[in-house]
């Protein structure tokens, strides 16, 4: 028996035979790895987002979730829903929790009236 060829160490083109591979391979990583930390970012965005949404005659707080899209009500009893007359109900977006709790308070007091 004759023994078999060896095989060629660069194929026509001069490249080594798994060189494509390896590049496919580093840049399939590298594609994962910027999607990934475009979700981190997008979430961590999302995360600091909050909103007052009209809710069966209320004025309810909602927090972006810690994923890049959805929103869920604020758990913190600082933030009860506040009941406000349907004509002036209107949904409100904040980029920031700073200006959300200022908006907040802004419209507790006016719904408390005026003081003594």
């Amino acid at each position: 028996m004759s023994e078999p060829l060896p095989v060629p160490r660069f194929d026509a083109s001069g490249q080594a035979p798994g060189a494509a591979t390896e590049r496919r391979r580093r840049l399939l990583l590298l594609a994962g790895g910027a999607l990934v930390l475009a979700l981190v970012v997008s979430s961590v965005a999302n995360r600091s987002r909050a909103s007052l949404r009209c809710v069966d005659g209320q004025l309810v707080p909602y927090r972006g979730r810690l994923l890049p899209v959805g929103e869920e009500p604020y758990e913190d009893e600082a933030f009860p829903p506040l009941r406000i007359p349907a004509a002036s109900c209107e949904d409100e977006l904040f980029e920031s929790h700073g200006a959300f709790e200022e908006r907040y308070v802004e419209l507790a007091f006016s719904q408390a009236g005026p003081g003594p």
